[in-house]
């Protein structure tokens, strides 16, 4: 599978690896690039990739195309210019000592084609719904330029003007070609049906017909261009290959930053952030809360009796009864910015900025009720038949005294959980105002 863009995986936890498991991306990135690494160790020349891969590569390829459009279609313009400017003059000359218009009027014809079929080349970049059809038109351009220049080739009375005008074939090969950006097979196609169309007309109409000209036009430098554009497609997959694997290898190396630094803030049982993450996240908020005047709150949060759980029921039992009551807990917080972290053993640590007492009051019983919600079984529980919680609440304005610290306030909201066990457990206990019955 190749993919350009695609979302994180969000890491489970506890998930149980089954044969209908999606890959991770990480997994992904991983065929994608021994994939790539097989293919440039091919010794035959690379052809055709997979086909998703092939696909990015010509939308590479096209993207590279039209941004050298946007910066090169002035220098393109001119050159154009300049050649119908000396092919004018050229043409005056020959044509001073005559009578006859007809050969000015056929290359103007043709090289007024020209000159539009470049016209909407280089515009094609500027307009995005022209964008999406890119290849398409650079494949019609080309077949009716081919088509135009060489019906009037074919006419021009003089044979010094057929092999000069010859030249606007090549030129537009050229173009169609190397910046065309479209498989040079798709463009040979194109190209020889061009050639062929124009020569059947001028033979149905009984039109003179130059064939060493039309070999050196349409049939050598056709085939020189195919020839040119298929070897630089060469080098340019090889190219693109050694880029995409950098650019695997690079994202390879950020995800693996961004897992390295989700390891040093999540706890690996619960999928909650850490101890380490809470501090740095309490020193932000304590420190934003002080900026705005306003009331900084945490809720301890210690499940009864876990110790004895884990001796009756095991340790995998008690990582998963940790597992669920995190996720309970944290789906119930209602604010993205409430940080929900593991402290230690069977104790969270819930941080809510902004929150006075009575909210934080009205936030622990919810979380309270969370845990009893789930009735995960609890046979050795003095309290209750079911796993319950102990909440302890402190509250700080931080602007209020220069020598609070944050601290203070971790060990007071500590404090509220050890008079909440001494009342008895499965209660909320608010420090310095009792404790409140669940």
């Amino acid at each position: 599978m190749f993919i350009v863009n695609s979302p994180i995986l969000s890491h489970l936890h506890h998930a149980v690896p089954s044969e209908n498991t999606p890959p991770t991306e990480s997994a992904i990135f991983k065929e994608q690039s021994t994939v790539i690494e097989q293919l440039l160790s091919q010794q035959t020349p690379l052809k055709v990739f997979p086909k998703e891969l092939e696909d990015q590569y010509w939308q590479t390829m096209q993207a590279r195309s039209i941004s050298l459009l946007q910066r090169a279609y002035l220098p393109i313009m001119l050159t154009y210019l300049i050649f119908g400017l000396f092919s004018g003059l050229r043409l005056y000359w020959l044509l001073q000592n005559t009578d006859s218009l007809h050969d000015l009027w056929l290359w103007l014809t043709a090289y007024g084609t020209g000159a539009i079929c470049l016209g909407v080349l280089v515009a094609i970049p500027f307009f995005n719904r022209l964008i999406l059809y890119y290849s398409n038109i650079i494949l019609g351009l080309t077949f009716l330029n081919t088509v135009t220049v060489c019906l009037s080739i074919m006419n021009f009375n003089m044979d010094t003007l057929r092999e000069h005008t010859g030249y606007i074939i090549i030129y537009i090969y050229m173009l169609a070609y190397f910046l065309g950006s479209t498989e040079p097979k798709a463009m040979l196609i194109t190209c020889s049906l061009a050639g062929i169309i124009s020569l059947s007309s001028l033979y149905c109409f009984q039109q003179m017909i130059d064939y060493d000209l039309c070999f050196y036009v349409f049939i050598l430098g056709n085939f020189l261009g195919f020839s040119i554009a298929s070897m630089i497609a060469v080098k340019d997959r090889i190219g693109f290959l050694q880029e995409r694997l950098l650019a695997l290898d690079r994202i390879q190396n950020e995800q693996l930053n961004l897992n390295l630094q989700r390891l040093n803030q999540e706890d690996v049982v619960t999928g909650l952030s850490n101890r380490r993450y809470l501090n740095e996240s309490i020193e932000h908020k304590w420190l934003e809360c002080h900026q705005q005047r306003q009331p900084i709150s945490i809720i301890f949060c210690d499940i009864d009796h876990f110790k004895a759980y884990n001796d009756f029921y095991g340790h995998l039992k008690g990582d998963e009864t940790l597992y669920k009551v995190a996720q309970a807990l944290k789906k119930t917080l209602g604010r993205k910015e409430d940080i929900v972290a593991r402290y230690g053993g069977e104790e969270f640590v819930i941080l809510l900025a902004n929150t006075d007492a009575i909210g934080a009051w009205t936030v622990a019983y919810r979380l309270l009720m969370a845990i009893d919600r789930l009735e995960i079984p609890h046979e050795r529980s003095a309290t209750y038949r079911y796993v319950t919680g102990s909440i302890g609440i402190a509250t700080l304005y931080p602007a209020d005294d220069p020598l609070l610290t944050s601290d203070v306030l971790i060990d007071r909201a500590d404090q509220a959980v050890y008079e909440a066990k001494i009342a008895g457990r499965h209660c909320v206990r608010v420090y310095g105002q009792g404790s409140i019955e669940c």
